[in-house]
């Protein structure tokens, strides 16, 4: 008798997608991770997902890559999920950081809308995928390069409504890191972009 083997390559259109809404994550601390992370989001094709009305505040963070991360996938379809997916949209809005602290980190904040399949690069301006309102304040700390955040946005979206006030890191160096790469980061407040976002 034949064995029969469930198809996992076979993923037919979601119906629901869970949102994330009306969340409060304080007084934690978090040890040697990638960091608070938003996403991956955008993954499949045509769906809409929604991260909303999110605060954080009263946290430690230690040995983490960063301390907070966004991440979308493209607008293009590369590969099928769940390594593969993307062209999802949506948007990320109202989400307060504030009050915490990150020890050794890569870099602070960190957003990119170029996530896709495994040995793809480029497309990072396709992601509809919408961030805004995003509020980082009173945050310290100390990082392992002068970086504090890089915003690789979307072309077809662009970030709004990022602020970043009352943040201060001291580098590897010594110094006080002061370097905010952008790309697709419409009025920044509290803050003057220094060059542009890799795209990673």
């Amino acid at each position: 008798m034949p064995i029969s083997k469930k198809r996992y390559d076979l993923y037919p259109p979601l119906t629901q997608i869970l949102d994330s809404t009306n969340i409060l994550v304080e007084d934690g601390s978090f040890y040697r991770s990638t960091g608070l992370a938003f996403g991956s989001i955008g993954q499949f094709a045509g769906q809409h997902e929604i991260i909303e009305d999110i605060v954080v505040r009263n946290i430690a963070a230690y040995d983490n890559k960063y301390f907070a991360y966004v991440k979308t996938w493209t607008g293009v379809v590369q590969g099928t999920p769940p390594n593969g997916g993307g062209a999802g949209l949506g948007y990320l809005r109202n989400v307060s950081l504030s009050n915490s602290m990150a020890q050794n980190s890569l870099q602070a904040f960190y957003i990119t809308q170029c996530n896709s399949y495994s040995g793809f690069t480029g497309q990072c301006d396709t992601s509809k995928f919408q961030i805004s309102d995003f509020s980082i304040d009173t945050v310290a700390g100390t990082l392992q390069t002068d970086v504090v955040a890089s915003m690789q946005c979307s072309g077809a979206a662009p970030c709004t409504g990022i602020s970043i006030r009352d943040v201060v890191f001291t580098a590897n160096t010594g110094a006080t890191a002061k370097q905010y790469l952008c790309s697709n980061v419409e009025d920044p407040d509290g803050f003057e972009c220094t060059g542009k976002a890799p795209q990673t």
